[in-house]
């Protein structure tokens, strides 16, 4: 066996423990197949040419099992640039890919796709062992699935590290941190990472949250979902965190059910200090035990932190405090930005902001009770009931229009009929899909607009069309309105169930879904 086909692979990692690869050479592992050693590489790919970790064959993701809780590193890859790892999963160990920099600067593109980790979680992450191994600046004290980081000499202090990390399609199950960067222990220089993109990932129950960003310079984290992170962990929990970073958008994530657990925090999102030019938009924030967002001073002040068109409801369900039942909480004075066009809606805090905000501007942002603001709360509607139309309502160029039969039913007189849902509120990453099992009688297309709780402005850009299918019969149609564009909490539709005159459409049913 020579390594060099699928025919003949090498069993073991013996053959490449310590190798030093080449631009375009290319690892594979194969699909179903699982191993518990640790595997260390080294080497640079370039532009055009990287060197890629991957899958092949049929099958599950090729595994690496993890032995150790508090020292297996499954996969260290040493001072890496232009690097791919694609189709890989990770299973227990202490961290389940090491990006390890040493002695190294200006390095370039690191992609790591379509990945899974699952129970990276070291027991003395929860402890005073943790504890003592960061008082001693251990380098691995910290466990996560992904890990960036190393040491930093003194003649790399201000340097650039790596330029260009990409993370996309991943999931985080049980790990004590998604993503992590850190080394140990410079002085702060907040563009040691430059260039990061984060999107698609999905992580629950990490204890520190599905990612922690230091020294990170520019970059974008869209459409990351942080789900019941946190337990009994010292230090704080969180669903999201930063510290000591710059010129990062953090925009249509979820961060929610964060547990607190005896220990402090529970926050949907943390600034932990020391942050400058952070846009937090589009995301949606809820249920968290202790508040929406926290901002500290941990190593200094944040600036022009901008909080924009996010929907915050239900946090404060457990806070550490009395006077922390709050949805936004801000520990110190001296921080600034500009908190606009935000919905924060209690259910559990008894006022939406701590004290200390002073040093941001709020504008045009809407408060109140959650139940008292958005009482229906439902997302299905059967019309079995004779003459209750459960809240639609307003028809526009329609007539006979009734509930009767099981079917809400019309005949459109124009070319634009149209009728509006009650008020809703649904969250969209909950309930992406809207489905609708209707016949219309005539007619290619319908079209569904939306609105959300940040903008309330009905309108072509927050539409979408479908084409109908047989219109003598009930088909099942389904639409996913995020694909479609939308962002946040949806809390109104209109449906334009054909768009030509003379047509008798029936509706069975309406509903929201998952999938």
């Amino acid at each position: 066996f020579d390594g060099k086909t699928v025919d003949t692979p090498w069993k073991t990692f013996a053959n490449i423990n310590g190798r030093v690869f080449n631009p375009g050479d290319t690892i594979f592992l194969k699909a179903g197949e699982s191993w518990d050693e640790e595997l260390e590489l080294s080497g640079n790919g370039l532009e055009g040419s990287p060197i890629k970790i991957t899958g092949y064959g049929d099958g599950d993701n090729p595994l690496f099992v993890g032995t150790d809780m508090q020292d297996h590193r499954s996969l260290t890859f040493h001072n890496p640039s232009y690097l791919e790892i694609s189709n890989i999963d990770f299973e227990g160990g202490k961290i389940g890919i090491y990006l390890r920099y040493e002695n190294s600067k200006d390095n370039k593109s690191v992609l790591i796709e379509n990945c899974n980790f699952k129970n990276i979680a070291d027991p003395g992450y929860y402890n005073d062992l943790g504890a003592e191994l960061l008082r001693n600046n251990y380098e691995y004290a910290w466990s996560a699935g992904i890990m960036l980081g190393g040491k930093v000499h003194h003649d790399f202090t201000y340097e650039n590290i790596l330029d260009g990390l990409t993370l996309r399609h991943l999931n985080f199950n049980n790990t004590d941190v998604g993503f992590m960067t850190n080394f140990y222990h410079p002085p702060v220089y907040k563009s040691r990472i430059t260039n990061l993109q984060m999107n698609d990932i999905y992580g629950t129950h990490c204890a520190g949250g599905v990612f922690a960003l230091n020294f990170v310079d520019g970059g974008i984290v869209e459409r990351v979902r942080s789900l019941y992170s946190g337990g009994n962990l010292p230090n704080g929990t969180t669903g999201g965190f930063t510290q000591s970073s710059k010129n990062v958008t953090i925009d249509d994530c979820e961060f929610a059910y964060t547990i607190r657990d005896n220990c402090p925090d529970g926050i949907g999102f943390d600034f932990e200090g020391d942050n400058d030019n952070f846009i937090f938009s589009n995301n949606v924030v809820h249920n968290n035990d202790g508040s929406a967002l926290l901002v500290m001073s941990t190593i200094g002040h944040n600036n022009n932190i901008t909080v924009k068109n996010n929907t915050f409801y239900a946090n404060a369900k457990n806070p550490l405090k009395s006077d922390y039942n709050r949805e936004m909480m801000c520990h110190d004075s001296g921080n600034n930005g500009l908190i606009d066009n935000n919905g924060f809606y209690r259910k559990n805090a008894t006022a939406t902001y701590t004290t200390k905000w002073d040093g941001f501007t709020k504008i045009g942002n809407r408060e109140g009770l959650l139940d008292t603001l958005f009482p229906n709360k439902s997302f299905q509607w059967e019309f079995n009931v004779d003459g209750d139309f459960e809240g639609w309502r307003d028809p526009h160029q329609i007539t006979a229009f009734s509930v009767s039969g099981g079917f809400l039913s019309g005949f459109s007189t124009g070319d634009d009929p149209f009728f509006y849902s009650p008020t809703i509120f649904i969250n969209s990453f909950e309930y992406p899909v809207l489905k609708i099992r209707m016949r219309t009688g005539a007619g290619s297309h319908a079209q569904i607009f939306y609105i959300t709780d940040t903008d309330r402005v009905w309108n072509g850009e927050k539409s979408v069309f479908f084409p109908l299918i047989d219109n003598l019969n009930f088909h099942e149609y389904s639409i996913d309105l995020r694909e479609a564009g939308l962002k946040g909490v949806l809390i109104g539709l209109r449906i334009d169930p054909a768009i030509v005159e003379n047509a008798q459409f029936q509706i069975d049913w309406i509903r929201f879904s998952q999938h």
